[in-house]
């Protein structure tokens, strides 16, 4: 009896192979904890009762806020977004006699056209 407890237990061999046998996808050195996300990432999309989908609606019309600009407001809106048109009661009359060097009509016509150039950009995207 005294013989089997001075000898070391030694797992069997096919035991030692199979817990020092290396995938060679595993390289020595090689960790994924030093990669940081991206916090403009957008995430992936799950399923389920435990979905992510807020995270998912936020990140996703940050970027398009800012690759697509007012057409981004979509997702947060739900609607397409279309500036107001200028009221031409804010700029005066238009009356040669009264706006003598026409700057009311103007600038009228160049926020109207404004107008005109964000909504067609809008809608031809």
């Amino acid at each position: 009896m005294s013989e089997k407890n001075n000898q070391p237990q030694q797992p069997p061999q096919g035991e030692k192979e199979k817990r020092h046998q290396r995938k060679p996808w595993h390289r020595k050195g090689q960790h994924s904890e030093g990669k940081k996300k991206d916090p403009e990432a957008i995430p992936i999309l799950k399923y389920g009762p435990g979905n992510n989908f807020a995270k998912f609606k936020e990140a996703i019309s940050k970027v398009a806020l800012k690759e697509y600009g007012d057409l981004g407001k979509l997702i947060q809106q739900g609607t397409y977004y279309i500036p107001s048109a200028p009221d031409k009661t804010t700029y005066g009359s238009f009356d040669p006699k009264i706006d003598v060097d026409g700057m009311n009509k103007a600038t009228y016509l160049a926020r109207r056209s404004e107008r005109w150039r964000v909504t067609a950009r809008s809608f031809s995207l």
